[in-house]
């Protein structure tokens, strides 16, 4: 969390989310403004000058744009608009996210599934001749007039997805009768937004791990020019140490560029990727995160290459 009002704010972190409504308040301004000057030496509304490890994020996506008693798209992607306009206003990238609908996709049990299920295949009509349209203006009219199952189990259904959840849920059933409680969890997790944070949280670790790795063989290499100066002969155990730097040490390091087989040719080709971002580069750290990638790259290579000569 952040005090809109420290403009000297100061985050030590690799990642920085900053939760917002759908319409930027004047200290969520102020706020984003001092903790991308604190990261970035200053604010730009220049798109590529955000901070890297910044990104805000759209709360309630599946709330954003909901009219009650109509059926409509309920998933971030409906909310991206939204998060467009707050990207101009915070001058960082925004992403839209329903937590809500992301926690759902793991908690949902078969007793839930079934109560939906149930609750799909009812199709009573109100006085203007809409399926059940009553059900969906309130929660409280859901819980009067979803009968068809047990009081407490409209109460946890509205617990665990809300209205526009659970009404997200019943039209997919009725679309789709044969729907599996996985396929359900994979819809709520599509829905939600989630899977986009979680690719630039991966991404950011990934750089801030670059950008230590980065600086770390810095110092080694000027320590082993150091060693093999001095004639010591610790400068052979410094080489070995050297090569076994270059390698990140994050869980997905070796996929973080990659669409395809983990193979040599690859490997070398993402490193000519990572190569050409370093040579391009519009920071000292942007530089130093690229040229981590190559040099992790290439170790990777030259580990295919003994590999392949054992095999």
């Amino acid at each position: 969390m952040f005090d809109a009002s420290a403009c000297d704010v100061s985050v030590d972190a690799d990642a920085v989310l900053y939760v917002c409504g759908p319409v930027p308040r004047p200290e969520d301004v102020t706020a984003v403004a001092a903790l991308c000057e604190d990261r970035a030496g200053g604010a730009s509304a220049r798109p590529e000058a955000w901070p890297r490890g910044v990104l805000g994020v759209l709360a309630r996506a599946d709330l954003v744009g909901w009219m009650p008693g109509r059926s409509q798209r309920v998933s971030a992607a409906a909310a991206r608009p939204h998060a467009d306009s707050a990207e101009r206003v915070l001058t960082i990238g925004v992403v839209p996210v329903s937590a809500m609908l992301a926690r759902a996709a793991r908690r949902i049990t078969v007793e839930d599934f079934d109560a939906l299920r149930r609750i799909a295949s009812v199709r009573s009509t109100d006085d203007r001749g809409q399926p059940d349209g009553v059900w969906w203006y309130s929660a409280d009219l859901f819980r009067t007039h979803a009968v068809w199952v047990e009081r407490s189990q409209r109460e946890q259904l509205l617990s665990l997805l809300d209205l526009p959840g659970v009404r997200l849920a019943v039209d997919a059933l009725r679309a789709n009768p044969g729907m599996t409680l996985d396929e359900m969890g994979e819809l709520m997790r599509k829905a939600s937004g989630i899977a986009a944070l979680d690719t630039w949280v991966r991404g950011a670790l990934w750089d801030a791990a670059a950008a230590r790795a980065g600086s770390a063989r810095m110092a080694l290499e000027r320590l082993m020019v150091t060693e093999l100066a001095s004639g010591r002969s610790r400068a052979a155990a410094s080489l070995r140490l050297l090569r076994r730097s270059a390698l990140i040490s994050v869980p997905w390091a070796v996929d973080q560029l990659v669409s395809g087989p983990r193979t040599l040719e690859n490997v070398l080709a993402w490193a000519a990727v990572a190569r050409r971002e370093a040579a391009s580069a519009r920071t000292s750290h942007g530089a130093h995160a690229a040229l981590a990638r190559y040099r992790h790259f290439l170790a990777v290579a030259e580990d295919l290459m003994l590999e392949g000569r054992a095999a």
